[in-house]
């Protein structure tokens, strides 16, 4: 089981490394280049390709993910994920794609609403703050933990605690209030 722990940890912080290469793509005027390295995270957060996973449902992709995980590296991998599709749309902003945008930010919303409701009973997660008012989240998305890293948004990328769930949540929730219209 820690071989297991271990490996999913390690994954998890390459992939984190992974979506800061993603967030300087994107500031760079790289695009299309994110939206490779993006896909290329996601196939490893998945360990499959993309065509296996790319036209599933919010809630298939998260039993996806969770199958098999202690709650920590579950909440983990989810949150990663959900942190993926945010950038995924802010890419899709670059690019004045404004409908895939909010549909990658409605995707990840749902990620973080079955996240809040599965890991709710192990104090991981607020269903309310992660599905209503961002201004009722708990929390403010920032652990004391000094090993926590922070997102070019300001999401806590590191931290899988009930409060980054609903930072993440409430952070795409006001993206999509102040997003382009269609």
């Amino acid at each position: 089981m820690s071989l297991q722990r271990d490996y999913i940890l390690r994954l998890v912080e390459q992939l984190r490394e992974f979506l800061a290469q993603i967030i300087r793509l994107r500031e760079g005027s790289r695009p299309d280049d994110a939206l490779v390295a993006i896909m290329h995270a996601q196939e490893q957060l998945f360990a499959c390709p993309s065509a296996q996973f790319g036209a599933l449902l919010p809630d298939a992709q998260f039993h996806m993910l969770i199958l098999g995980e202690q709650p920590e590296q579950a909440r983990a991998k989810i949150l990663l994920q959900a942190d993926l599709l945010a950038e995924t749309a802010r890419v899709y902003d670059a690019k004045d794609q404004l409908a895939l945008a909010q549909g990658a930010r409605h995707y990840a919303l749902a990620l973080l609403r079955h996240a809040a409701a599965q890991f709710s009973g192990d104090a991981s997660a607020s269903a309310e703050g992660v599905a209503g008012d961002p201004d009722r989240s708990v929390g403010s998305g920032r652990s004391d933990r000094s090993d926590r890293s922070v997102g070019s948004d300001g999401s806590v990328l590191s931290d899988s605690s009930a409060p980054a769930i609903d930072a993440r949540a409430a952070a795409l929730r006001r993206e999509l209030a102040t997003a382009r219209p269609l």
